[in-house]
């Protein structure tokens, strides 16, 4: 019972987490809010203390009319709530603590006229000073009480302990079936004074893919030997292992691509219906890139200001399922969260869930996650299945707390 109760626990503190967790647009008018790390798409976006990585983040007003758009960065604590042990001025060094958003680009050649706003950090403007969890807060106007429209996280690293990572198909629920056990180990070794309390003092979090529905947030080590944790059998690192990403392609309005049904024109807009989808009764291998987005087009040289929108159509041909279970397009490019806007529903009609999501033109991974709520993990078993030879990436971070500290330190990541 008491195993049950620890589960249900975590669950419930994983929902919170990822719901704090987002990079995302706040309004109808703003599309395709990107987080860039060193120019690169996919990779989780964690910079090194002291290091010349940078982080760009665009986003499309869709209007040609200029917008006056500002942001500030906000220090968060290990659950991604604003840090209330530490002043801005602390955390940030910065000329003024909101910035205008000086970058932007008109589009041209498109039906969807948009304007393509970026701004990179660190800059002049702002840079961080110490580890931890931050958000990027975009307002109209500089008003972040009601003119809020996007946001972005991101995370700072000290690289202060030595992290070990790797998977197995033997796990402490089955062997080669449908899961992944995460093995774990963190060599605090080189931190200065050393930890007194390790278990208590160290929090990790492990995400499968950079989701954040399905986080796994401080699960106790099996052991500790010198100045090391380990997790080698824990209940909680095992993971359903689903199946690789589906994908498609709308690079061109000139004819369907990868993926893709039918490409028609209804004015004013393209849409692109993707070949309808079944729920996966085997492993189908892919070579996927684990929910990633990169947004191109074959028409122009100029992904930013030349891609085009379309509506893309999504079905997926299934018995309706029970009441209150509900279907999702997941990827990182939905914010690696499950959100009404992108539930799909049942057409009863023609025995299909269907959605259709406007898009920039790109190239796409995603996945079909079933959920009672969106604040609730999406499962993989319902219609991608879950199978333990499935290629997943696993990413951990270790934050630290002394009962000293007045904020939460990202001490390693990898």
């Amino acid at each position: 019972m008491r195993l049950r109760s620890a589960s249900v626990l975590l669950l419930c503190l994983s929902c919170l987490y990822s719901m704090a967790q987002q990079t995302r647009s706040l309004v109808p008018d703003i599309n395709t809010v990107r987080l860039l790390l060193n120019g690169e798409a996919g990779r989780l976006p964690v910079l090194r203390l002291g290091s010349k990585d940078v982080l760009e983040l665009s986003f499309d007003d869709l209007t040609h009319e200029y917008e006056r758009f500002e942001y500030r960065l906000v220090h968060c604590d290990r659950d991604w709530q604003p840090s209330e042990g530490i002043l801005l001025s602390d955390a940030v060094d910065y000329i003024q603590e909101s910035t205008p958003i000086e970058e932007y680009d008109y589009s041209m050649n498109t039906l969807q006229l948009y304007t393509h706003y970026r701004f990179e950090v660190p800059s002049d403007d702002a840079r961080p000073r110490i580890s931890g969890n931050y958000r990027i807060e975009v307002a109209r106007d500089g008003d972040y009480e009601d003119g809020l429209v996007a946001e972005a996280c991101f995370m700072v690293t000290e690289d202060r302990v030595n992290i070990s990572l790797s998977t197995t198909d033997d796990t402490e629920v089955d062997w080669r079936v449908a899961h992944q056990q995460v093995l774990l180990g963190v060599d605090y070794g080189r931190m200065s004074p050393l930890p007194s309390n390790p278990r208590e003092e160290f929090t990790t979090v492990v995400l499968q893919n950079q989701r954040w529905d399905n986080a796994r947030r401080n699960v106790a080590p099996d052991y500790l030997i010198g100045n090391t944790m380990k997790w080698e059998h824990a209940r909680g690192l095992v993971f359903p292992a689903g199946n690789e990403y589906r994908r498609f392609e709308n690079t061109t309005s000139r004819h369907a691509a990868m993926g893709m049904e039918s490409l028609r024109y209804y004015e004013p807009y393209y849409h692109a219906t993707l070949r309808l989808a079944e729920p996966r009764r085997n492993y189908i291998y892919e070579q996927d890139k684990n929910g990633l987005r990169v947004i191109r087009t074959i028409d122009s040289p100029d992904i930013d200001t030349q891609a085009e929108y379309m509506y893309v159509h999504f079905e997926l041909a299934m018995n309706q399922l029970p009441e209150g279970q509900h279907v999702y397009v997941q990827s990182q490019w939905s914010g690696d969260w499950l959100s009404p806007d992108n539930e799909l529903y049942y057409n009863a009609e023609r025995g299909i869930y269907e959605r259709a999501l406007y898009l920039k033109q790109g190239y796409y991974n995603f996945q079909y996650l079933v959920s009672n709520s969106p604040t609730q993990p999406g499962r993989t078993a319902p219609i991608e299945g879950d199978y333990f030879q499935t290629e997943n990436e696993y990413n951990v971070l270790v934050y630290y707390r002394n009962p000293f500290d007045r904020y939460d330190r990202l001490v390693g990541y990898r």
